[in-house]
């Protein structure tokens, strides 16, 4: 008979749980209120009292010392589901936005997670399209500060050169001196915002005056070009 071994033989894996802490026993037995969510841990999760099927608020600490507030629900095919509710946000936000989005999940809403992202890139695209069309508003108005009466007479004048027109340099003078210094604002009002009741009021300014005939033909012909099209 086999002498019987003592001390040496390792006991057999049963698979048994180690008894959990005790710390951790009374950590997972604390509800989330206000007062708990005050004293929270890193890497401890709380849950505040509900009815069923309305979802549970849950708090889980920080490593930062934060606090990330969650909804949790079920969704259709019965999966359980975290709805972020804000990060560092009080008690008291947390259970507003808690209780608004359980209202949708009572009311049918099942997948509130999956619907909330939905409408978190439809906002997005909104202000992505908003954000596009003040840019465009901007940019037009740009423009439109550029394309002033006085810069159109000057590339009137500047045509005139690079045409070779004898005329181009007096002109040039005429407009300067008739328009520009003895009408500053409509000098330098937008092209779009001058009326041909403006230009003919310096038309007949200019017809009074010892001018060129080519400075007052050019008149009548920049008032059509200002008009809307």
């Amino acid at each position: 008979m086999k002498a019987e071994k003592r001390g040496t033989e390792r006991a057999p894996e049963t698979g048994a749980v180690r008894p959990m802490d005790s710390r951790k026993q009374n950590a997972s037995k604390r509800v989330l209120s206000a007062r708990t969510a005050a004293t929270i841990k890193p890497g401890e999760w709380l849950n505040a009292p509900a009815s069923r099927g309305e979802g549970v608020l849950q708090a889980r600490g920080l490593k930062g010392g934060g606090i990330a507030y969650y909804l949790r629900t079920t969704t259709k095919t019965g999966m359980r589901a975290r709805v972020p509710l804000g990060i560092g946000i009080d008690f008291k936000t947390a259970t507003r936005k808690a209780s608004e989005l359980s209202v949708r999940y009572q009311s049918g809403e099942r997948d509130l997670r999956q619907a909330l992202e939905i409408e978190q890139r439809e906002r997005e695209h909104e202000r992505q399209a908003a954000d596009a069309a003040e840019h465009a508003a901007k940019e037009a108005d740009a423009v439109k500060r550029t394309r002033t009466l006085g810069a159109l007479l000057t590339a009137y004048a500047d045509q005139l050169e690079r045409d070779g027109k004898p005329s181009a340099r007096s002109v040039r003078g005429e407009l300067f001196h008739h328009v520009r210094d003895a009408w500053p604002k409509l000098w330098a009002t937008p092209v779009a915002d001058v009326t041909a009741d403006d230009l003919l009021a310096v038309w007949r300014c200019l017809s009074n005056m010892n001018t060129s005939a080519k400075l007052k033909r050019y008149a009548p012909t920049c008032a059509r070009r200002s008009r809307p099209a």
